[in-house]
């Protein structure tokens, strides 16, 4: 039975980039609850160990945080499909069996985790225009002349952009 809690709290340390003794520990921050909370679900899941027995494995001293830590994490499967996801990759990964030094799984591959994204810029690059940008004459929005403006966006003339008047803001 020891293995399998091991295995779940080597996931969990694993998949939230935080050491076993941070889950284990009394901390409040939701870094550290959040796994916390997930552990008693999973052991919940794998084992059948009862309220008392989870609690005596988290050094925890009331079998009502068990509880209420379950349902969180089962409230959160119901009302968050990525959460969902990654808390049944997690069960996958305490059911089979891993070396956690070679094999790592985390919520950051998954591109799950709350606090740190996958690098995903390559994706989300903005496109090149197709179009050049064109200098061509344009009228200044704030004296009425006609200045060379270097893309369509440029409205305003620079020796206007040098009054005190566009500096303040005021026009």
């Amino acid at each position: 039975m020891n293995d399998k809690i091991n295995t779940i709290f080597n996931v969990l340390a694993d998949a939230y980039q935080i050491s076993v003794n941070e889950i284990l520990s009394s901390s409040r921050f939701i870094g550290h609850s959040r796994p916390r909370q997930m552990g008693y679900w999973l052991t919940e899941q794998l084992t059948d160990m009862s309220h008392a027995e989870i609690m005596a494995h988290f050094y925890r001293s009331c079998p009502a945080t068990i509880m209420i830590g379950i349902q969180r994490v089962t409230d959160r499967r119901d009302d968050t499909p990525s959460y969902k996801y990654a808390s049944n990759q997690r069960l996958k990964a305490c059911t089979v069996k891993r070396d956690f030094e070679t094999d790592p799984i985390s919520l950051i591959d998954l591109g799950l985790h709350p606090r740190i994204k996958k690098n995903r810029s390559h994706e989300t690059t903005k496109p090149e225009s197709e179009r050049r940008h064109v200098e061509k004459p344009r009228k200044c929005l704030m004296h009425g002349g006609q200045f060379i403006s270097s893309h369509i966006g440029e409205r305003v003339c620079p020796s206007c952009k040098d009054t005190s008047v566009w500096r303040s803001g005021a026009a």
